[in-house]
């Protein structure tokens, strides 16, 4: 019995013409598989793991800069705290940014170290540095912000014809200041990368999931009522009257008796 030349003939057809269709097939599932999820915002963390965040309300930045910039600098700072705090989801509250500004003009200059701070940064002419700003964070190993320092480039807005816009720039690095990192939408604030044609000056939703998540609604108290809970263990040595404790203390001294 001879073997059937045609089927044998028409089966590398057929592969060969479903070969662009199952490569079309494998493309699409590789896009979805590697795909952001819904929820693209991201937040710092440390080596270990832990989450980049204040544990208390951080205090409004100490603003550094030259003539008319302290004046500008702080009211765009004061809108992107505002606009921060704004989700009525989240513990953050700043207050309206008419107020928040005229607090950060009045908070220039005080007595010890900043812990967040806002400032210019002389780059020279041949440093290849070209982003807008950028921020410096110090925290503890399990993620406590200490210490938040946002650089603003003098090449990006004073000596240049086209400067950054600044309340894009502050709203993005202040949100690096809270512990909010770099988001996969185009649309957010916290985009890697800086529009020069259309800045961002607003919040959008995956920026507010961050913020909520990051600080949600009672986060500041709850932390300061376990923290409190920390002293209960002192409670009962300062009910313990004087004669007692000198006694208590003698006893360990002496050791255990016969």
């Amino acid at each position: 019995m001879q073997p059937d030349r045609t089927f044998a003939a028409a089966v590398p057809a057929a592969l060969c013409q479903a070969a662009p269709a199952v490569t079309f097939a494998f493309i699409v599932v590789a896009i979805c598989l590697c795909a952001p999820s819904a929820d693209a915002w991201q937040t710092m963390r440390t080596r270990s793991g832990h989450r980049v965040r204040w544990l208390k309300p951080p205090t409004l930045p100490q603003i550094n800069a030259p003539g008319a910039w302290q004046a500008l600098i702080g009211a765009s700072a004061g809108r992107a705290l505002a606009a921060w705090s704004a989700p009525d989801c989240t513990g953050l509250r700043y207050g309206d940014g008419i107020r928040a500004r005229k607090v950060l003009a009045r908070n220039v200059h005080r007595a010890g170290p900043p812990r967040f701070r806002i400032s210019f940064v002389e780059t020279r002419a041949d440093d290849a540095t070209y982003d807008p700003a950028w921020t410096e964070i110090t925290t503890s190993p399990w993620g406590r912000i200490k210490t938040v320092h946002v650089q603003l480039n003098t090449r990006r807005f004073v000596d240049t014809v086209r400067p950054a816009d600044l309340d894009a720039v502050l709203l993005h690095e202040i949100g690096h200041a809270l512990g909010v990192d770099h988001s996969h939408r185009r649309h957010a604030s916290m985009w890697s990368y800086l529009s020069r044609r259309h800045p961002k000056r607003v919040l959008s939703g995956d920026d507010k999931d961050a913020i909520c998540a990051l600080y949600p609604t009672g986060a500041f108290s709850t932390e300061a009522s376990q923290a409190g809970l920390g002293w209960l263990w002192l409670l009962p040595l300062l009910l313990l009257p004087p004669g007692g404790w000198w006694a208590w203390r003698r006893r360990v001294a002496e050791g255990p008796t016969a």
